[in-house]
């Protein structure tokens, strides 16, 4: 009975936990998003809508550090967003 609390409450601790500092995605959704530019190279990125606790948020998925939750009012998230689907555009054409 005792281990069985444990175990519940061990759960519960690291399942209620997000992921390192703002910016992280958390087990499910963004939660915080970063205003400042990610200094990763992107592979891709995908529209998180707002929907209680979810935050809106885009977020870019890294080699370096997974997924990371970006503002998508920052000016610069709207120059990566471009930049990205240019790359993908030109690696679909060739």
């Amino acid at each position: 009975m005792k281990v069985a609390v444990i175990l519940v409450l061990f759960a519960a601790s690291v399942l209620s936990r997000p992921f390192r500092g703002p910016g992280k995605v958390s087990t499910n959704c963004c939660t915080k998003v970063s205003r400042r530019p990610i200094p990763f190279q992107v592979s891709h990125y995908r529209m998180q809508p707002e929907l209680s606790p979810c935050v809106e948020a885009i977020i870019f998925y890294t080699v370096e550090m997974g997924p990371l939750c970006a503002d998508p009012t920052a000016r610069w998230v709207s120059r990566k967003i471009k930049e990205i689907n240019l790359q993908n555009n030109g690696a679909n054409v060739n």
